[in-house]
């Protein structure tokens, strides 16, 4: 039930999967193509018959199962774009890159690599529709019957196989494993679109950043005139103690007009005496 998905499946050079393409195991494979996600298969003749097999495809090798290329890129609007940045051209690597007959793909093929009569590169969008026939599994439907299906009230549910027909023995980084991410990026979340919504959200954090942090710099400053207000009081404080303590060692003092007159012992004597 996932969607936007890629699965990669490795070259099947000595396994391949058996199971009854009608029964659960099938049915889920293609139901998971059809749900909007992407299969990637890579290899050579097991891949093609696991196409052929799984998704009712009839796919015939090249002649004489084997193509010497080169493959080029077709120059075409519907190819997709994460392929700009693999090579325009591929090499035959020996007998490391098995292609097909262009004319055997089916209908919703779309030719990425190729020569005028085969390709190793391609895409296939697979579809599926609810069955006419009730409590049956959904039905393959060929893409370009999808409006009709859906005019009779079963739309449907697309999604693609990409089949890579190189078999990713070279042990050095080859032509081929930029195609290979390519591939995967196809339907990978780090697109343009998705890349434009991190910028934005980075950019209103760091905007929630800096109005924390001015926010905090005037709690600071706040602070530090209370603190400051605090020092001056104690300061008026021991000010005031030293005054009371130097008027008890030295004489009295009496307020005259605003004016503290401190009074020596002998003239204390004096006024006394009279």
């Amino acid at each position: 039930n996932t969607c936007c998905s890629t699965i990669v499946i490795p070259p099947m050079e000595w396994d391949f999967p058996v199971y009854n393409i009608h029964k659960i195991i099938g049915q889920r494979i293609r139901n998971f193509v059809a749900n909007g996600n992407m299969l990637i298969l890579t290899g050579g003749i097991m891949a093609v018959e696991f196409i052929n097999s799984y998704f009712f495809y009839n796919i015939e090798d090249a002649d004489g199962n084997y193509s010497p290329g080169p493959y080029r890129r077709l120059d075409d609007p519907n190819v997709p774009s994460e392929f700009g940045a693999a090579p325009t051209i591929l090499p035959q690597k020996g007998i490391s890159v098995t292609a097909v007959k262009k004319d055997s793909l089916p209908s919703g093929t779309q030719v990425i690599y190729g020569t005028p009569r085969s390709s190793p590169v391609f895409m296939i969008k697979f579809c599926e529709a609810e069955n006419s026939m009730e409590g049956m599994p959904p039905a393959k439907v060929l893409p370009r019957d999808c409006p009709l299906s859906e005019k009779e009230g079963r739309p449907c549910s697309c999604g693609h196989i990409m089949y890579i027909g190189y078999n990713y023995q070279e042990q050095y980084p080859t032509r081929w494993d930029k195609v290979l991410r390519a591939a995967v990026e196809v339907l990978n979340p780090s697109s343009e679109a998705a890349a434009d919504k991190g910028e934005e959200e980075s950019l209103a954090s760091s905007s929630e950043e800096e109005e924390e942090e001015h926010g905090q710099g005037k709690e600071g400053e706040l602070e530090k005139a209370q603190q400051k207000e605090s020092m001056q009081q104690e300061e008026i404080s021991d000010l005031k103690a030293k005054v009371e303590q130097l008027t008890q060692q030295h004489g009295d003092a009496s307020p005259q007009d605003g004016v503290m007159t401190v009074v020596s012992p002998v003239a204390r004597k004096a006024r006394i005496q009279q």
